[in-house]
């Protein structure tokens, strides 16, 4: 199915990261957005693999799985429509440090690091508020982390 920008720009707006943008920004950014689709228990990226994309749940859930030995893989969320998931090989580039799986039929918009580049010289303030965005979510996780790890010491 074919999806116009009007149609990416509304699916973003429901997103816990969409609501802060306004029409505009939501308009600017639909563009160089990618709708995927996802079958139950496909990878939407695989731990160890090269990463330079982020995606955003539309519909459906993603698991995000760490392997951790040869013979044991740990759950460390499950997501569902809103979230996201990605962000640290959109950012560094590095090898995924987990993997995420679908649990059901799953529809994502994927923002590739090439095509937020593109974005952000032709939309440089929308750029600069999903930066801001990035840097409030990560600061976000790190701190439910660091909670979490003292909580177990």
């Amino acid at each position: 199915m074919q999806y116009s920008a009007l149609d990416k720009a509304k699916m973003m707006g429901k997103t816990k990261w969409g609501k802060s943008f306004s029409a505009q920004e939501l308009a600017n950014l639909a563009p160089y957005l990618e709708v995927k689709n996802f079958a139950k228990g496909q990878s939407v990226f695989v731990q160890d693999e090269e990463g330079c994309s982020m995606v955003f749940i539309i519909s459906g859930s993603i698991e995000i799985i760490k392997d951790v030995s040869d013979t044991r893989d740990t759950i460390v969320v499950r997501l569902g429509p809103g979230n996201n998931c990605g962000e640290l090989g959109f950012i560094d580039e590095l090898p995924r440090s987990a993997s995420a799986l679908t649990r059901e039929d799953t529809l994502v918009l994927e923002l590739e690091k090439k095509r937020f580049r593109e974005l952000c010289k032709e939309y440089p303030e929308t750029g600069l508020k999903f930066l801001e965005l990035m840097a409030i979510h990560l600061s976000r996780r790190l701190r439910m982390t660091t909670k979490e790890l003292v909580y177990r010491i």
